[in-house]
């Protein structure tokens, strides 16, 4: 049997480099999505026994933070985690509370995608075509809530790139704490007549 000498103008031409660039583009906006993550319990606890709470630590990694920088957030962010836990109808214990809640913020630079057609008059953002494409420098939020008794966290919520350094402002910072703490339950009212029952 003959082969046909007209096959290969009947197939279409495979051009590996438009699929290998598609494929490229995919996977790097993957890496420079910001899908936040609601918070959960990630251990088992009694929570009906939790009626109060003490503040821990603020904890700032990543790139560099400015001494201001560092204060200013480590303040607002305190102040935010103690007013959504007020919310949620829980006290400030102290050194007794039945609880802690510590926070994390790191930043870190995301890269973009650039395509050659583009054209920026600063030289640095040349061949990004959107902002959203461009480098940024992103902060992401975690909050724990750990009981002092064993130290275990038995709570945390995580918001990946939920700010951008540029826009980072107070009203923005506790817009990203109520967010994450949105789904933390209320507190349990208990019955002072429990106690008496055997």
């Amino acid at each position: 049997m003959n082969a046909n000498p007209l096959r290969f103008l009947l197939l279409p031409r495979f051009r590996p480099f438009p699929f290998l660039c598609c494929a490229i583009a995919v996977l790097l906006s993957a890496c420079l999505s910001t899908t936040r993550e609601g918070g959960d319990f990630v251990q088992t606890t009694d929570f009906h026994i939790l009626q109060s709470f003490a503040m821990g630590e603020v904890e700032l990694s990543g790139m560099e933070w400015t001494e201001a920088s560092r204060e200013s957030l480590n303040k607002i962010t305190l102040t935010e985690l103690a007013a959504q836990l007020d919310r949620c109808g829980f006290t400030d214990g102290g050194s007794e509370a039945d609880f802690i809640v510590r926070a994390y913020w790191k930043k870190a630079l995301k890269l973009g995608l650039r395509a050659p057609s583009s054209f920026s008059t600063i030289p640095e953002m040349r061949g990004y075509d959107e902002d959203a494409m461009r480098p940024q420098v992103l902060c992401s939020l975690t909050v724990e809530l750990y009981d002092p008794k064993n130290n275990a966290v038995f709570w945390r919520a995580e918001l990946p790139n939920c700010l951008n350094v540029l826009s980072l402002s107070q009203d923005n910072i506790a817009e990203a704490i109520a967010e994450a703490m949105a789904s933390f339950p209320q507190r349990i009212q208990l019955d002072p007549n429990l106690g008496l029952i055997k």
